[in-house]
């Protein structure tokens, strides 16, 4: 089962500017461009205490001081998410529903209503 995964890469969403970050401030291509001179950081930490805490204050506002989130959330207020991520435009390449098949285990997509997914064939 998928909750948050990203698929349906064709959908308008993936490629329209968001509204809901238009107070996100615009960023000199300067510091944007740092991200890629920074080695890649993942992590995968989660506790029962932080998601608590959240749920009752929200979710923590992005230090946008740090590159990378900077580069994020300026690329999704934009709506050049996919353009950036894959340059060759070649979406279906990485989107997760071109990967089934018949012989797959069964898998279930939970969808937002904003997203209108085509069924994946």
């Amino acid at each position: 089962m998928d909750f948050y995964g990203a698929k349906y890469f064709r959908d308008p969403f993936w490629s329209l500017p968001l509204s809901s970050l238009s107070k996100i401030p615009d960023f000199d291509d300067t510091f944007l461009n740092k991200v890629f001179d920074e080695p890649l950081r993942t992590s995968t930490a989660s506790s029962l205490e932080r998601s608590t805490a959240a749920a009752r204050t929200g979710p923590p506002k992005p230090d946008l001081t740090v590159p990378r989130n900077a580069w994020m959330f300026s690329i999704l207020k934009k709506g050049t998410y996919l353009r950036q991520l894959v340059p060759d435009g070649n979406i279906d390449r990485v989107d997760p529903v071109h990967g089934f098949s018949a012989g797959f285990p069964p898998t279930f997509f939970l969808v937002s209503e904003t997203l209108s997914p085509p069924l994946p064939s």
